[in-house]
């Protein structure tokens, strides 16, 4: 009987570039956000500190324990209790038609958000404020309307509540991530998405 010594070189290199593709993109899933949708719903402080605080590993109590330095060299050198993955609401926020102009709508939606931003619980985080728009009208004008309305809520957030510029960044998305399922048209896709970082 005869015996095949081939190794299959192209089949090993196919399987191990599949490999390091499945690899990546689980690398690339854990870090992009958790995005909670929540449409036009009303929000309180508290349900936005929820979600975006980050979360705390429980911490393992102990009794009748010391910790020496060099434990606590240790202890220090650890990976940090919090979860690394960023956390994302997106919320629909009320805008005149072909406006940047924030309507008294979007500021009563707005302002559990900013109180929940300047709390404790969130101080330490930056954020990114996307803009998105349906995709009704021409792309660039789309990007151009959705940096603006980033903008506004960004502005809201600095004048209303004191926020550092620093911990705020505007983005605009324009009609590139609309949410899947949705018709692209669907005010469902004008939205401001606030992500935690």
């Amino acid at each position: 009987m005869k015996r095949f010594t081939h190794t299959y070189p192209t089949l090993r290199h196919g399987m191990s570039g599949l490999i390091m593709a499945l690899l990546l993109a689980n690398t690339a899933m854990a870090e992009s956000p958790e995005t909670v949708h929540l449409g036009k719903s009303d929000v309180s402080k508290e349900q936005v500190i929820k979600l975006l605080a980050p979360e705390q590993k429980p911490v393992l109590k102990t009794r009748g324990l010391r910790v020496h330095a060099a434990d606590a060299e240790v202890n220090a050198n650890a990976p940090s209790s919090a979860s690394n993955t960023p956390k994302a609401l997106s919320l629909e926020v009320y805008f005149e038609f072909n406006s940047a102009q924030l309507s008294q709508e979007a500021i009563e939606q707005l302002s559990p958000v900013g109180e929940a931003l300047q709390s404790n619980e969130l101080s330490g985080l930056d954020f990114t404020l996307e803009g998105h728009t349906d995709a009704s009208g021409d792309e660039h004008y789309n990007l151009s309307l959705s940096e603006k309305r980033a903008n506004s809520v960004k502005q809201f957030f600095i004048e209303k509540y004191s926020l550092s510029p620093k911990r705020l960044r505007a983005e605009g998305k324009g009609e590139s991530e609309l949410i899947e399922g949705t018709p692209p048209n669907s005010g469902i896709n004008r939205r401001v998405t606030i992500i935690a970082q």
